[in-house]
């Protein structure tokens, strides 16, 4: 892909699988600490073949990421995988209700409706 990259530790929100005939598809969730940016990597093995790379979620990794065009780009590419790091970062996360509501209306009003997407608050409160 020509798109330029971005560099960045990416933190492994979250990864999950589906299986339909012979095709399994794997959805792994990433967050750039510097650049705060969500990256959703789709990926597929066909029959009994393994995935390429293992993605575990609650690590990072050092590399660059790629996201395809688009009016708000989700869908991304590993181009390089430098490193893989077990301790990780902690998560930033969205600040307030609000600031996730105006996140969440671009991506619905880009996607035309079909969205799905990992996300973290930056401080969770426990109400009883």
């Amino acid at each position: 892909m020509e798109e330029p990259g971005i560099s960045d530790t990416w933190q492994i929100l979250g990864v999950s699988m589906s299986m339909e005939e012979s095709l399994t598809a794997r959805r792994t969730w990433l967050y750039g600490y510097r650049s705060e940016k969500f990256a959703l990597i789709l990926d597929f093995a066909f029959g009994s073949a393994p995935f390429d790379v293992v993605y575990k979620a609650g690590t990072a990794m050092e590399g660059m990421v790629v996201f395809y065009p688009g009016t708000f780009p989700i869908r991304a590419l590993v181009k390089t995988r430098e490193s893989v790091l077990e301790d990780v970062l902690p998560v930033k996360g969205f600040k307030s209700l609000n600031q996730f509501k105006d996140y969440w209306k671009k991506a619905i009003a880009s996607n035309h409706g079909s969205v799905n997407f990992h996300w973290r608050w930056k401080k969770s409160v426990r109400y009883k």
